[in-house]
C-alpha cells in the first residue's frame, strides 16, 4: 500500500492510459470489474461508477476492495498529527502520554484503544499537502494500523487566503485520489475520498466551495467534499460541496443539515478561552446532537493541544476507566 501512495498523480495518468487501451466495454452491468478511467467507461449503466480504475457497483465501497461504507450516523474526531514537533505551541493541560510523538507505536496504540472506546468511527488527520511532514506521518500511520478498523481521512489546512484557479483544486484532488483511493484504511462515502477543506476564516466559503466542487468535478467527481464554514448558517451558494462544517472556536455545539460539531471548549497555554471547557455541558451536547438525522457527529478534537480542545486522557480530568472523563463521555453517549 505504502508503495502505491507513493506512486501519486503521475501513478494514476499512466493507470489512465493503461484503462484507455481497452477496445470495447460491455454495456450496463456487464461492464463490473473492468478497467476504467471515469464512470462513462463502466457501460452506461447508473449502477456502476470507477473505484480504483474498476467499475464497481455504486455505493457498496466493497467491489473494488474496499470496506462497505460506514453506516450513519458516523463519530468523527479531529486528529492532529504534527507531534512532537506541535509541542511547541504548548499545551495548557498536562496529556497523560506526556509530548508525545504521533509516528511512535506506542502512541498509535493508545490512540486507537482510545478512540475505540470512545465508539469513535474516523480520524480526521491535519495536512498540509504531499511531500510535507503532515503527508509523511499519515503514510506512516496507515502504514502501521495493521487492518484496525478505525478509518482515517484528512482535513486539509494548506489552501491559502488567495483564490486559487479550480484546477489547482482539482489538481490536489487528484493526488489525494492516486495515493488514498485503494486504502481501506482510508475513510470512503460510495466510492469516493472523503477530503475536508478546513479554509482560513477570512476565506469567502463559496468561492472555496466553488473551486473545490469545479475542481472535483474536473477529476470525475472522486471526492466526497467537506467545506468549512463560520457562517450562522450554512452559506447558499452556486456551488456547494457535499456537506458543510460550522467550525466556530465560541460555539460548543453548532449543526448543518448533515453534522453536528461538538466541541469540550478550548483553552490555550496563554490562558485565552473562545469558549470555557465545560465536562457536562459536552455530555448533553453528545446526547441532544443526534436529533434531527444527523448523519455525522464530529468531534473538535482529539488531541488539539495547542487549540486546547483536546479530549484524549490528561491529568487534568483523569477518570477510574483510565480513558479520562471526556472519553468516558463520549463511550457513555453510543452514537448508534
Amino acid at each position: 500500500m505504502k508503495n502505491r501512495r507513493l506512486l501519486g498523480a503521475a501513478g494514476s495518468l499512466l493507470l489512465a492510459a493503461f484503462a484507455g487501451l481497452a477496445c470495447h466495454l460491455p454495456s450496463g452491468l456487464d461492464a463490473l470489474g473492468f478497467a476504467c478511467a471515469n464512470a462513462s467507461d463502466c457501460g452506461g449503466s447508473a449502477s456502476l461508477v470507477c473505484v480504483a480504475r474498476v467499475c464497481a457497483v455504486a455505493g457498496d465501497g466493497g467491489s473494488a476492495g474496499l470496506p462497505p461504507d460506514l453506516s450513519y450516523p458516523v463519530r468523527v474526531v479531529a486528529y492532529e498529527l504534527g507531534y512532537p514537533h506541535a509541542w511547541r505551541d504548548g499545551a495548557a493541560f498536562h496529556p497523560a502520554l506526556g509530548q508525545y510523538s504521533t509516528q511512535d507505536p506506542a502512541t498509535l496504540s493508545a490512540h486507537l484503544a482510545g478512540l475505540h472506546y470512545a465508539k469513535v468511527d474516523v480520524a480526521m488527520v491535519t495536512w498540509w499537502g504531499s511531500g510535507r511532514a503532515s503527508d509523511v506521518a499519515f503514510n506512516w500511520v496507515l502504514d502501521h494500523v495493521n487492518g484496525d478498523p478505525m478509518r482515517w481521512a484528512i482535513q486539509y489546512l494548506g489552501d491559502p487566503a488567495a483564490p486559487l484557479a479550480e484546477k489547482n483544486a482539482g489538481f490536489l484532488l487528484n493526488d489525494i485520489n492516486s495515493k488514498f483511493r485503494e486504502d481501506p484504511s482510508y475513510w470512503h462515502i460510495g466510492g469516493k475520498n472523503v477530503v475536508y477543506v478546513r479554509s482560513a476564516a477570512s476565506q469567502d466559503p463559496c468561492d472555496v466551495a466553488s473551486r473545490y466542487v469545479l475542481g472535483n468535478q474536473s477529476q470525475h467527481g472522486n471526492a466526497y467534499l467537506i467545506v468549512r464554514t463560520r457562517a450562522g448558517s450554512p452559506p447558499t451558494c452556486a456551488q456547494n460541496p457535499d456537506a458543510w462544517l460550522m467550525d466556530d472556536a465560541s460555539k460548543g455545539s453548532q449543526r448543518t443539515d448533515r453534522i453536528v460539531n461538538v466541541s469540550p471548549g478550548a483553552q490555550t497555554v496563554a490562558g485565552g478561552s473562545t469558549l470555557a471547557r465545560n465536562l457536562v455541558r459536552f455530555a448533553e451536547d453528545l446526547r441532544s446532537g443526534l436529533d434531527g438525522g444527523t448523519q455525522l457527529q464530529w468531534i473538535t478534537s482529539f488531541n488539539d493541544w495547542g487549540a486546547g480542545t483536546a479530549v484524549e486522557p490528561a491529568t487534568e480530568w483523569a477518570s477510574d476507566s483510565g480513558f479520562g472523563k471526556y472519553l468516558d463521555a463520549l463511550h457513555d453517549a453510543p452514537i448508534r
